[in-house]
């Protein structure tokens, strides 16, 4: 039980981390303030190549991939690792999201939609610059 706690505390470090450098504020959503209508809210990342120019979220992605993808993982740890790779924002996390929308957990699906849409507004800024 404490290592689900030292993983599910870890996931949200991430993505409280990237999510402050992502939009500038400290005021960040986690999944347990997460509701269905902030979906319209998502901001333009400062950082569409976060990976890229924060090289320790390169690790962090994988990490979060496997335990997004582990069956045995609690979902409130699975809900922090895609919110997490939701603020990092790289395209390398869209297929596993993907498998993920239509989730039993409800709260993980939702999650998982928002994160594809954070991904696709940081694609579409990585285009433009």
């Amino acid at each position: 039980e404490a290592d689900d706690f030292l993983r599910r505390s870890a996931a949200r470090s991430i993505g409280q981390i990237a999510q402050i450098i992502q939009t500038g504020s400290v005021r960040v959503l986690t999944p347990q303030n997460f509701l269905p209508e902030q979906l319209d809210e998502i901001e333009k990342p400062n950082f569409p190549k976060l990976a890229e120019q924060f090289p320790v979220f390169r690790q962090a992605i994988s990490v979060l991939i496997q335990t997004l993808q582990n069956r045995n993982e609690a979902d409130d740890t699975k809900r922090e690792a895609a919110f997490a790779l939701g603020a990092i924002g790289d395209a390398a996390a869209i297929p596993v999201l993907r498998a993920n929308l239509s989730n039993q957990d409800y709260y993980l699906a939702e999650i998982c939609q928002e994160s594809l849409r954070k991904i696709k507004l940081s694609t579409n800024s990585k285009n433009t610059e």
